[in-house]
């Protein structure tokens, strides 16, 4: 649902856009346009790419901008998306890697940046959220100066079609919205800015990413910062993390009725959302049908519709559903030998040290216990 919501909004603000040029076409069509468009190439389909191209750009400046805000505040890039192509840090050894990008919803471009440390996170996170509208008005700035210049060249008319583009992008990131799990950067900069519990929330996550990192446990997190993140029950993305947190925590306090309540709502938010999170939330849910109820076949429906992205998942977290799947079925040999090769992918990984890493390191011990205890073992008779 999430999904088509995201295209209709997408193609309204198209729409609009295209509208609005036309307007200023008509308007100003003498005086600016027409001298630029008589400067530039005769050939349609070399304008045609020139405008894709335009488009491409202009989107890769926006998302940029994000990565410097982040990064000139002392975060660390993980992630940057523009239509076809991705670059993240691997999550198993820490390094850059080039790749393509397979969601369509993340088609229209992405960045993300984390912190390393808990200090003025509410501030910071507020310039990583503004280096892309900024960057996009810079950029409008940048490419009407040069389409304006007294003598227009042939790459005038592109210029004026990029800054076009880069206002376009910066109106429509700037107005404070929301569309469905997804807010504008414009809201989410004046939710931060305001404080409450929208400032609360996001200061919380942050605390929380830069707490794993640092290798704190997930069951000595705080209550309270976990009570930070479920506020407000908006049904964001934001929410879907929260829920997703309160279901290790109570976990690895021995609470798993709760736990699994959280991650019931935070599977059923998660349908279409970006960075694969529809298909972690149904895996978790999976793992938790195969090993608290140790029901295969429902734990193997819950994943058949997340089949094609299942390699893009990480191997940790595939070997647990392995893992728990074996027992299920009562294949103990096979969950050990899993077990065993879970434990070297996570001592592989940069993080292995994180909080997190280590939550997944006692659920596989959980694992194995079960696994040794219901192992016939080889008496030897003297």
């Amino acid at each position: 649902m999430n999904k088509w919501r995201s295209i209709v909004v997408g193609a309204f603000g198209g729409a609009m856009l295209g509208g609005t040029l036309a307007i200023l076409a008509a308007k100003y069509g003498d005086e600016l346009l027409t001298p630029l468009l008589e400067a530039m190439p005769s050939l349609a389909v070399f304008n045609g790419l020139l405008a894709a191209l335009m488009l491409v750009l202009a989107i890769v400046v926006h998302e940029l901008g994000h990565v410097v805000g982040g990064m000139l505040q002392g975060f660390r890039f993980v992630l940057f998306i523009v239509g076809p192509f991705r670059i993240d840090r691997d999550p198993e050894i820490g390094t850059l890697r080039v790749g393509r990008n397979r969601s369509l919803e993340m088609a229209g471009g992405a960045a993300a940046c984390m912190p390393v440390d808990e200090h003025d996170l509410v501030r910071r996170v507020k310039w990583l959220v503004a280096g892309g509208p900024l960057a996009s008005a810079l950029f409008t700035a940048l490419g009407a100066s040069l389409a304006l210049v007294p003598e227009p060249h042939w790459w005038s008319g592109a210029a004026l079609l990029f800054a076009s583009i880069c206002a376009a992008l910066t109106l429509a990131t700037t107005v404070p919205m929301q569309n469905g799990s997804f807010v504008t950067d414009g809201k989410r900069f004046l939710q931060l800015h305001r404080g409450g519990a929208e400032a609360r929330r996001d200061a919380a996550q942050f605390l929380a990413l830069v707490k794993d990192q640092q290798g704190v446990p997930v069951r000595e997190l705080s209550a309270q910062l976990l009570r930070d993140q479920l506020i407000p029950a908006d049904a964001s993305m934001h929410e879907v993390l929260a829920r997703a947190a309160a279901y290790a925590w109570l976990v690895a306090h021995g609470e798993v009725a709760t736990a699994r309540l959280h991650l019931a709502r935070a599977a059923a938010l998660a349908d279409g959302l970006p960075f694969n999170l529809d298909a972690a939330m149904a895996l978790e849910e999976a793992v938790a049908f195969a090993w608290y109820d140790r029901d295969a076949a429902q734990a193997r429906e819950r994943l058949r519709a997340h089949q094609k992205v299942w390699p893009l998942l990480p191997e940790s977290d595939r070997l647990r559903f392995d893992a728990s799947m074996a027992i299920a079925e009562e294949r103990m040999h096979d969950a050990l030998t899993l077990i065993e090769r879970a434990r070297v992918v996570i001592a592989s990984r940069d993080d292995a040290r994180s909080g997190s890493m280590q939550w997944m390191q006692d659920r596989f011990a959980d694992m194995e216990r079960a696994a040794i205890g219901s192992t016939p073992r080889l008496v030897v008779q003297d």
